[in-house]
């Protein structure tokens, strides 16, 4: 099997999934259900998934809250920051234009994400499930505007620096997943990403 064999279905689970684990932290996987989704012991065809997923059930929690910290909430310099307004605004801040933006195509898709912390709504996980909900209600045209307009502007950004940030197998895999699936959703929805600089490179220089 191959992430172009996916159905709607095992599609927008996988991305529900990769969302919340970008976005959950370590410590907040069992009430997000997210444990007992690693202890699932059903056979799974799609390789790449099943490593991942073995490498959560393996790793140590208390290691992955330690990166998770390290990585998302400024324990250390960020390197990969998971917000797209970091990437996509000139001056690299967070709320920036693009967020705006963003804001007002979740707005015409009917959606308001309620979130305990006060932070963007471009977080990378925040958006891989939003782009589930598009694919669970058959929205492939709103699909095919978050992908081009939104997130491919900047994940492979995010995805490259979050490769050689971060030491965990577990988030390793979690990337190396969500970059093919993107991939094939991209192809799915033909989907022609709009080119945008990386200004979080240029300010971190």
């Amino acid at each position: 099997m191959t992430f172009a064999q996916l159905n709607e279905q095992d599609t927008q689970v996988l991305l529900k999934l990769c969302g919340a684990l970008f976005y959950y932290h370590p410590n907040q996987y069992q009430s997000a259900g997210l444990s007992s989704i690693f202890s699932n012991e059903q056979n799974l065809t799609l390789m790449p998934v099943a490593t991942m997923l073995s490498e959560f059930r393996t790793a140590d929690l208390e290691a992955l809250a330690l990166e998770y910290d390290r990585l998302f909430c400024g324990v250390e310099e960020m390197i990969a920051p998971p917000w797209g307004s970091a990437y996509l605004d000139k001056e690299a801040v967070l709320f920036g234009d693009s967020t705006v933006a963003y804001r007002h195509f979740l707005d015409r898709c009917g959606f308001e994400l309620n979130s305990e912390q006060k932070e963007p709504e471009d977080h990378l996980g925040l958006m891989l499930m939003v782009l589930s909900m598009l694919v669970a209600h058959q929205q492939p045209q709103q699909a095919k505007e978050l992908l081009e307009q939104h997130m491919l502007t900047w994940s492979g950004y995010f995805l490259n620096r979050f490769h050689t940030a971060t030491q965990s197998p577990a988030f390793l895999a979690l990337a190396d997943v969500t970059e093919l699936l993107l991939q094939e959703l991209c192809v799915r929805f033909e989907a022609k990403p709009l080119t945008k600089k990386d200004y979080w490179h240029v300010t971190q220089s």
